[in-house]
């Protein structure tokens, strides 16, 4: 499997993650067990919707720029 890369705005706004964190659990475990090893190290940015996330091991990007309501 391929590696998978973050922007480092997922760095940046870490805190502000963390404060999402509890809201996003449920989809942390779902992205983790759907992507399994090349998306775990991004799932919890991608759920938070705060950055984008891709795979080399993948064509697609996964690319999510909503936001947690």
């Amino acid at each position: 499997m391929g590696m998978v890369y973050c922007y480092y705005h997922c760095y940046y706004y870490f805190y502000y993650l963390y404060y999402y964190y509890y809201f996003c659990y449920y989809y942390y475990y779902y992205y983790y067990y759907y992507y399994f090893y090349y998306y775990y190290y991004c799932c919890y940015c991608y759920c938070c919707c705060c950055c984008y996330c891709y795979s080399d091991s993948e064509n697609d990007n996964y690319n999510n720029h909503d936001k947690v309501s």
